[in-house]
Order: C-alpha cells, then sequence, then structure tokens
C-alpha cells in the first residue's frame, strides 16, 4: 500500500477502508450497516484543567495543547488497535472505538475488551503531562446492536454516523465513572459473566476491577486499500486538508488561524431516528454550512441529542467576513430546523484557533481547537434553544447584522462574566454603494480620469467602460463612491450596485439593486403586489419588452405569473432573453438621461452578472460602465478577460498611497492631528499605503487601547508595551489569509517558508530550508506564480547574497502579507525553519558572519522553545546579540543596541545558573550601560518601560 492511501486509510475507521476496497465507484445512497458489537467510549480526565492553563498561552497554548493529546491519544489509538478495536469517531478529547461481531462469540469479544481497557488504565492512568497537570481516563463499555450510517453526500462529502442502544449504555456509564475507573452497561456485565471482577454502581452498571481469566489479545486487521478505493476514501477527509494531502504535506497540515466556529445541539435527535430522517438533517447542515463556504468539522449522536461543529475561516477557503458567514449560516440552520420541527441552541464565538490532525499514523482526525471552540460549546449549552454570540463575532458582524445584546455570563473556565449577544432575524436588502461624499486622500489623476468619461458623456454623449482595479483595501469603493455622489449632483442617473463574497453564486445578485434603483421600487413597501403593479406601470407597450416582464422574477421580487411569451423559455433561452431585457431597459434609460452603471466589488459578481455585464458594455448607448474590481487571477470570467484584453476599456489602476497621504489619512480617522513617533511608521511599515489596511491598524490600536486619545491629541498608553508586538486587526488578516488559501498547497508552502527569512527573499536560502524534498525548478515555478499575483514580487540584485552572486531574491508586497503567512504556521514549524535559516547562512558565509549578526541573531532567538529551552540554541542566540549589538553601538544606533543587549539579557536569565553565566551576564550588563544612559538622554520610552 502506497503511503498516500496508507494516510487517506489513517482518516477513517477500518469498516469505511473495508467497504471502500469492496465499492470503489463510491456512495450515491446513504447507507446503514448494522451489525453487532462492544463500543468503547473514552473520556479524558484532566483535559478541562490542562485547557485552561494552556489557554492563557493564546495560540501557542492550543498548539502545546494538541501536542499533549496526541502523545495521550497515540498510545491510547495503538493500545486499541493492537486489542483489535476500530476507532469510530474522535470528539474533542474523547473518542468511540468499536469491536464489531464478526467472528466468534460475543462473550469472547467482550472479555477481549474488558481486558483492553484495564491495560490502558494501568499504563495511562494518572499520566504525567506538564507541571502538577496528570490526564487520566473515564472508560465506559456497552453492547449490543449497532448501526454505522454514511449520510450527507452535499458535494459528495459523507459522514460517518455510529448509533445503537451501546452508545446510550457508555453515556450512562461515563456518568458513574470517576477518572481510572472502567464502567461496563449490564449488558456488557451480562456477556462477561462470573469472569468480571468489581463493584456494583447505580443504573445496574459495574466498576470493573479485574478479570479472573486473562484472554489472548487480538490485533485489528488492517485493511489494505485498493488503488481504486483512494477516491472514495477522499469523501470521508474534509475538504480543507485533501489537496495538501495530495501534495505530500502530511507533517505540515497544523496551522494557526482565525476561524469563527458555531457549536450546535438538537437535543430531540436520538440514536433511533430513522436513516432517512438522519440523511435529510446531515443535508441540511451540510446545505447551509456550505452555502457560506464554511465546513462541518464533526457530527455525533449520544443520550444528550445530536451535536455538530461547523468552521468558517478553514483552508481552503477564508473570507475576511467569516464571523458574518458564521452568524448567517447559524440563522440558516435555526431556520431550516425550526422548518422540520427540530430544537436548536446554538453558540458562535470567533478567535485565534489550532487547526490540524489529532491521533496517529494509525488512526487520526483533522479538527479545530482552542479556546473559541471551548466558549462555543460553553454559549450552546447556554442558548437554551436560541443562538448566542461572543463579543468578537458580533464587533466583526454588526456592521451588516443586527444583534441585542444579552445578560452577560458565566461559563465554565472564565473568572469574569462574559458579554454575549443574540443575532437577530433581519431580511438585508441587495446591497448598494453609499453615495455620501466622504473625503478622500490623494487620487488626484484617478478622480480627473473618471470625472473626463461623465464629462464626455454629458457633453458629447460618448460611451466608455472603465475599469478600476487595485488589490482589496486600496480605496477602489470609496474612490467609485465619490464618482456616484458627484454624478448624482450633476443630474446624472446613476445606478450604483455592489457583489458580495456570500452572495457570488447567485444569479444577477448584482442587478437587484441597478434594477431596484432603475425602478425606484426601494421607496415602496415590502408588498410585491405593490411592487409588481409600481413596475408594470413604467414598462412601456413594447412587444419586446412588456410580454417578457415575467422575466424580472429572477432579479426582483415581482412574483409576476408567467405569460405566453415566458412560459416556453427555458435554460439558455431564458438566460438570453432576460439579459436582452434588461439591456432594452437601460437602453430606454440612457435615451433620456445620461446613463452611469457603477458596480463595486465585481470580483464577486455571479457569472449571469457578468454575462450582462457584458451585454450592456456591448449595447447601452450612450451609457458609462464602471467596474471596480480586484485582479482576478483564479479561472476569470471570460468577460473579464475580454474587458481586460479590449483596447477600448479605461483602465484606472490604484497604487498605495504616499507617506504623506497615508499619516493624513489616519489622522484624520482619529481625529487627531499627529501620531506617537513609533505609530506612524509602524502604520507605513504595515499597511505600506492600503487606505483599509492603514484605517484597520488604526482604529484597531486605538480600540486595543494601545492609543490614548484626548481632543486632538494621539499618544501610547502606559503600559501599552513594544509597538512592533502589537497584534493586527482580524479583517486585515481575513482577506490576506484567503488570498493565500486560494494558493496551490505547493506555493502555500513556498510563501510560509519564505516568510521566516524576512521581506526581501533569496531563492537559494528557500532551496536550502524547503521541509520537504522539492527540485529547485519548482520551487522556482512557486515564485513565479507568487510574482505574478504581486505577494512576492521578484527582486533581482538584492539578493542579500554576497558581492559575487546574481542571486534571484523576491519581497513580500508588504509587511501585513509577510507577518500572515508567518503566523499560519504552528510555532513548532516556524522554530525548525528558523533553525535551518540560520544554520544555512553561517555555512555559507562562514568568512564574513559579521554583516548578518542582527539576521542571526533574530533566526537563532526564534528557533528556542520559550518552554524548554535548548542552551545551545540559547548560546547560539546571546552570542550574535552581544554581537549585533556591539555593531549597533559602532553605528551609534543605541536604541537597536539596547534592545538586542536586552533581549540578550533576558535569554541569559533563563539558563542553568552555572560558571559560565554570570560572567556573561556582568559583561553583557556593562555592556548595555553606555546605550542605556545614551537612549535615556534622548527620553526612548519604550527604554523607560523596560528599565525605568
Amino acid at each position: 500500500m502506497s503511503a498516500y492511501l496508507e494516510t487517506l486509510a489513517s482518516y477513517v475507521p477500518a469498516m469505511i477502508v473495508t467497504r471502500a476496497n469492496a465499492n470503489p465507484a463510491g456512495f450515491e445512497e446513504p447507507t446503514a450497516e448494522r451489525c453487532q458489537g462492544i463500543v468503547l467510549f473514552a473520556d479524558i480526565s484532566g483535559f478541562t484543567a490542562l485547557t485552561g492553563r494552556l489557554a492563557q498561552r493564546g495560540p501557542a497554548g492550543a498548539e502545546d495543547l494538541t501536542r499533549i493529546l496526541n502523545t495521550y491519544f497515540g498510545q491510547l489509538i495503538d493500545l486499541i488497535a493492537e486489542h483489535g478495536g476500530d476507532i469510530l469517531k474522535f470528539a474533542g478529547d474523547a473518542l468511540i472505538a468499536l469491536w464489531p461481531h464478526t467472528e466468534g462469540e460475543m462473550p469472547a469479544l467482550a472479555h477481549r475488551v474488558a481486558q483492553c481497557c484495564l491495560i490502558i488504565q494501568k499504563k495511562l492512568h494518572a499520566y504525567p503531562v506538564a507541571d502538577d497537570v496528570r490526564l487520566s481516563l473515564k472508560l465506559g463499555i456497552g453492547a449490543g446492536d449497532m448501526v454505522i450510517e454514511t449520510v450527507g453526500g452535499v458535494f459528495n462529502r459523507w459522514e460517518v454516523l455510529p448509533a445503537g442502544p451501546p452508545l446510550v449504555q457508555v453515556g450512562i456509564a461515563n456518568n458513574h465513572a470517576t477518572p481510572g475507573d472502567i464502567v461496563v452497561s449490564p449488558e456488557t456485565q451480562a456477556l462477561l459473566g462470573d469472569n468480571a471482577i468489581g463493584e456494583m454502581l447505580p443504573d445496574n452498571t459495574l466498576r470493573l476491577t479485574g478479570l479472573k481469566r486473562p484472554i489472548e489479545p487480538k490485533g485489528l486487521g488492517m485493511p489494505i486499500v485498493v488503488p481504486e478505493a483512494g477516491p472514495t476514501l477522499r469523501y470521508f477527509i474534509p475538504g480543507a486538508i485533501r489537496t495538501k494531502l495530495d501534495a505530500g504535506q502530511v507533517d505540515w497540515l497544523g496551522e494557526l488561524r482565525l476561524v469563527s466556529v458555531i457549536f450546535a445541539n438538537f437535543p430531540n435527535f436520538s440514536i433511533d431516528t430513522p436513516l432517512e430522517r438522519v440523511h435529510n438533517v446531515v443535508k441540511t447542515l451540510q446545505t447551509a454550512l456550505y452555502r457560506f463556504e464554511g465546513s462541518l468539522n464533526k457530527i455525533s449522536v449520544d443520550d444528550k441529542g445530536a451535536s455538530i461543529l461547523g468552521t468558517m475561516g478553514m483552508p481552503p477557503l477564508t473570507h475576511e467576513d467569516d464571523p458574518e458567514r458564521a452568524v448567517r449560516a447559524a440563522m440558516a440552520l435555526r431556520d431550516a430546523f425550526n422548518e422540520m420541527a427540530v430544537v436548536s441552541s446554538i453558540g458562535v464565538t470567533t478567535g485565534q484557533t489550532f487547526c490540524g490532525a489529532i491521533g496517529n499514523r494509525t488512526r487520526r482526525e483533522y479538527t479545530v481547537m482552542g479556546d473559541p471552540v471551548n466558549m462555543a460549546a460553553r454559549l450552546m449549552v447556554a442558548a437554551k434553544g436560541g443562538t448566542l454570540c461572543d463579543k468578537a463575532t458580533t464587533d466583526a458582524a454588526r456592521g451588516r447584522l443586527n444583534f441585542s445584546e444579552a445578560i452577560p455570563i458565566k461559563v465554565k473556565g472564565k473568572d469574569q462574566a462574559i458579554n454575549v449577544y443574540h443575532p437577530l432575524q433581519t431580511t438585508v436588502a441587495a446591497p448598494t454603494v453609499k453615495t455620501r461624499k466622504i473625503r478622500l486622500f490623494g487620487r488626484i489623476a484617478e478622480r480627473a480620469q473618471l470625472r473626463k468619461t461623465v464629462d464626455a458623456l454629458t457633453a458629447r454623449q460618448e460611451s466608455a467602460t472603465v475599469l478600476v482595479t487595485g488589490e482589496a483595501g486600496i480605496g477602489k469603493s470609496r474612490l467609485l463612491q465619490e464618482m456616484i455622489a458627484e454624478g448624482r449632483e450633476r443630474g446624472v442617473l446613476v445606478l450604483a450596485g455592489a457583489g458580495e463574497s456570500i452572495e457570488s453564486n447567485t444569479p444577477y445578485h448584482v442587478w437587484r439593486a441597478l434594477l431596484g434603483q432603475l425602478f425606484e421600487i426601494d421607496r415602496l413597501p415590502h408588498d410585491a403586489a405593490a411592487r409588481r403593479n409600481h413596475v408594470l406601470e413604467q414598462l412601456p407597450d413594447d412587444p419586446l419588452i412588456l410580454p417578457f416582464a415575467p422575466l424580472l422574477n429572477a432579479i426582483l421580487p415581482l412574483e409576476m405569473a408567467e405569460s405566453d411569451a415566458t412560459t416556453a423559455l427555458t435554460g439558455r433561452a431564458r438566460a438570453d432573453k432576460t439579459n436582452d431585457l434588461i439591456a432594452r431597459l437601460l437602453e430606454r434609460a440612457a435615451a433620456t438621461k445620461p446613463l452611469v452603471v457603477v458596480v463595486t466589488g465585481a470580483h464577486f459578481m455571479d457569472l449571469a452578472s457578468w454575462a450582462m455585464v457584458a451585454l450592456v458594455a456591448k449595447r447601452v448607448r450612450p451609457a458609462v460602465l464602471v467596474l471596480g474590481t480586484r485582479p482576478i487571477t483564479d479561472s476569470p470570467p471570460p468577460e473579464f478577460k475580454a474587458l481586460i484584453e479590449s483596447p477600448a476599456t479605461v483602465r484606472v489602476q490604484l497604487g498605495p498611497l504616499s507617506g504623506e497621504e497615508t499619516t493624513e489619512l489616519v489622522c484624520h480617522r482619529l481625529g487627531v492631528d499627529h501620531l506617537p513617533d513609533r505609530v506612524g511608521p509602524l502604520i507605513l511599515e504595515k499597511a505600506e499605503g492600503n487606505p483599509l489596511f492603514c484605517e484597520e491598524l488604526a482604529y484597531a490600536l486605538r480600540d486595543s487601547g494601545f492609543l490614548e486619545i484626548e481632543g486632538r491629541d494621539c499618544r501610547i498608553k502606559s503600559g501599552a508595551g513594544d509597538p512592533s508586538g502589537w497584534k493586527l486587526p482580524q479583517s486585515v488578516n481575513g482577506a490576506i489569509t484567503g488570498r493565500i488559501d486560494r494558493l496551490p498547497p505547493a506555493e502555500q508552502m513556498t510563501i510560509k517558508v519564505a516568510s521566516v527569512v524576512g521581506r526581501v527573499v533569496p531563492r537559494q536560502v528557500v532551496y536550502e530550508i524547503y521541509p520537504i524534498e522539492t527540485a529547485a525548478a519548482e520551487i522556482d515555478r512557486h515564485f513565479e506564480s507568487l510574482h505574478a499575483l504581486d505577494l512576492t514580487p521578484l527582486v533581482r540584485g538584492g539578493s542579500m547574497l554576497d558581492s559575487d552572486d546574481d542571486g534571484v531574491a523576491h519581497k513580500f508586497k508588504n509587511n501585513v502579507t509577510q507577518d500572515i503567512a508567518y503566523n499560519l504556521m504552528l510555532y513548532s514549524q516556524r522554530r525548525t525553519l528558523h533553525r535551518a535559516a540560520a544554520e544555512w547562512y553561517e555555512r555559507r558565509f562562514a568568512d564574513n558572519l559579521a554583516q548578518h549578526y542582527s539576521f542571526l541573531a533574530h533566526q537563532w532567538r526564534s528557533a528556542i522553545d520559550d518552554r524548554e529551552p535548548d542552551p545551545a540554541l540559547s548560546w547560539k542566540a546571546i552570542d550574535y546579540l552581544e554581537k549585533a549589538g556591539q555593531q549597533a553601538v559602532g553605528s551609534f544606533a543605541m536604541r537597536e543596541a539596547v534592545r538586542f543587549f536586552h533581549q540578550a539579557i533576558e535569554l541569559l536569565e533563563k539558563l542553568p545558573d552555572d560558571d559560565t553565566r554570570a560572567p556573561r551576564e556582568l559583561r553583557l550588563q556593562l555592556a548595555l550601560g553606555g546605550p542605556l544612559m545614551a537612549t535615556r538622554s534622548y527620553g526612548a520610552p519604550e527604554v523607560e518601560k523596560a528599565y525605568g
């Protein structure tokens, strides 16, 4: 069996592998495989306390938690497999295993499971994992008839769902268990007979303490996957990791990313629910989540009903509006289940989580872990039939959705009551572009170019198609807002619409707003009859228009009855006639008044809207069509390619603002006259002239308490720490993470590796430290793609190699992109790459290290595990920090010298106190003295905080 097939098999139960081998064609209908068997429910105790402790460390704690869990789970998985168990499900800190009754007698099978549990408790009870933290297990055993259902199937994504009385039995047994216990159900006890040693507990359960007669263990015969079964196994594996598994990145699945979590419970759902109803419920879950491009991570059924864990923001579908999508998906779930008479309780949270595999090479599962997941479960319980959102989700989605504040609640694991919110069911109208005139900064030439097209339209009836392009947040929408406002002030008929990522697959979504403005139906009440009559009154008695009015139902809420002319229209003919109808209506409007059609967010347009835009550009005269769009590099619609390539298209490319314009913009948005000395450069460095990023950074610094504003004065708040360590806001993170997620896995790996090296990245370094064996030519192709996407543009002659090398290097488009690519990696992954980069530079520049002291100091310092520092690595970092500090003193860069010496002293203080430490610390303190006095004389605030 190939390594790839072996990896696929590890993500599904052995019984699914067997079924896939027997039926490689896959699944088209829900199935239910019935069997008798023994079920083991293994629940880790001590996990909650460990989670609470590590949650205080944020994402690093989530990574540590997973590492510890994998170590513990790995031993548990191996013991279960050695004794013949097939692991069906993981559920956070628990798992469910099944010993199916395929041969022999059920009593012998029960004995084998009981003996397995006794060995598990002997090896894993009170297992030390951290200071003062030990993990144990509560084991529950049930026996009887089981059914293993495969349900769902939306987009060929199938879920394995075990059900049957043994799951109820292990739930009851677990309720009576304490850490270290094995509690068996009455049904299992009957199979064990007089061989069982133990004491009776409530509900006729038995605490098993031993067996009078041991039984010979029998391992799980793992089926060998036939190659034809590989595609079928992929149906059971989340889309988030399929392409990475295909690319051989098995050990690089783990990431730290901003995710919105949906935890939902359906208490009236039971293990006795018929297969067809289970299938329909899961399809409903999948449909609601997939509509908003989310993921269904887990589903399970036990004595508390059904529970699901859904996420927004998992690769490869990350969006800047994932919190909003999560809330919308939660409301869609709630509404769908209300119609099905299914009660639901839902919690929604947003935050940084660990995303990766838990388990080992025998059996594993892709999951999300971290405080947001735990909190979503707590909110789900507190919702009691409703929906609750945390503050982070609410703040991020409030611009598009309405919420009511609920009474703060106390939840397990939190010292203080937390603020929670109810999302309100609201009907959001089709998006329109704001017409409020706002102050723009810069863009003088671009504004003049847009005015020129409107002037030509009004004075000479000249038509034009204008394409305003630029990266996310560069100011396309605000530039077009000004154009819209000015056009309406001049008496031009301006129809303005906006594409939305959430509705990118809704036909004619953009045209809802455009036609709504043309007919002025937004002024009417939400009554289909009133709107229908209003539109019909405005339509001309034209045989090419009026009989085809019912086609407008596809765009506007008119509910017109089909006419003789439209009844027979289907498929392509109906779409073509709908487009023709819209074009004729716009032609009539343009004949009476200068017409400007503006679409912002055109990169989110559905294909029907693109076809309509192309028709307008070709037919409607006189008119100006203006599209604001990001670069579309992933399967661009043919209409977009035609516009790009047409010599008649007016191109307006937005670049970054200047430093002066950026500072002016930020001061204006914050309402201040100036920025603190270190804040202005920080924003310039991070955002590099991107207006949205500049604003988001400024607002985040203010709202997070890093900045204090009094009147027109702005300053760094006391105790805010070093500005270089302040965190980025979520919306910036989501926009760029989405771009990285859309890259093929190999290119994602390359940009992550490059982020470790620095802002400027020599290709040669990436060749040497790449963690997967890959030819240099492949990495070259990755970089060529990243260059074409303007993520890491090519830089020649600036490769950071020595003067004899004509090396090729790349430069990250901005620091924000580098930071986000870097922060997607786990801390362990970063440390490995930092060490590899440092070692390569030491080898490459062995005769001339001096020019790289600060770089090597950073790389070695970043290679250190703060939890358990390796003294050898720490001494490496200390050596280079001291040399970099001495270099800085020689250049009279005293603030930099203070930082280098201070970091060296911090590392030294964490090392064992031996004969070498004290003299070195004295030397560093003496070296620090001069720069410290020099910087104090200049009143450096960060020095005062560190030493004042």
